[in-house]
């Protein structure tokens, strides 16, 4: 019998109040986390990950958008940049909609307009006025040619369009907007 267990009953105290405090740590961690999304830290990732995945998609589609419109229509750099995010708004809306944040909008749910609102107002406001101020600065100020700007721009309004998603358009049920 290994020294200082010299009954079973010690032993089954000992291992009792183990179990007992590892408990009161998982719930004490518990407490402190309004969400299991918290909890583990990975769902945060994923979610960012699927974010730029699916961001990426939009830049593709607005690059394009934009490529098609000033060289092949003749639109002005500024007039075409604002459809283009346009367009990638409302592309980058659906995807995150129905994979990036679905556990928290089901398109199916009610609801979804204010979200498609929401989006437009946080997303598309910081998209087309930090493209369109970006553009204006980096291409008429610096003269950098415009799809490189354009791409500039993107990555600039990237990390405040994540956080206007998940704190204000697919924001968790019964939470305010800081979590």
């Amino acid at each position: 019998m290994h020294r200082g267990w010299n009954n079973r009953s010690q032993q089954i105290r000992a291992s009792s109040l183990a179990q007992r405090a590892a408990n009161l740590g998982v719930q004490a961690r518990a407490a402190c986390l309004p969400d299991p999304e918290v909890a583990c830290g990975m769902a945060t990732w994923r979610r960012w990950w699927i974010f730029s995945f699916v961001g990426a998609l939009g830049i593709v589609v607005q690059l394009l958008i934009l490529t098609m419109l000033t060289a092949w229509a003749g639109v002005h750099y500024l007039v075409a940049t604002a459809l283009a995010v346009e367009t990638a708004v409302l592309h980058n809306f659906i995807w995150h909609e129905r994979w990036t944040w679905a556990d928290r909008a089901a398109p199916d749910r009610p609801g979804w307009w204010k979200r498609l609102l929401r989006f437009q107002l946080a997303n598309g406001t910081i998209s087309l006025g930090g493209n369109a101020a970006l553009m204006w600065l980096f291409a008429a100020v610096y003269a950098v040619p415009y799809t490189v700007a354009n791409a500039a721009a993107i990555i600039i309004c990237w990390v405040l369009n994540f956080l206007a998603s998940d704190r204000l358009v697919f924001k968790r049920r019964g939470l305010g907007i800081w979590g």
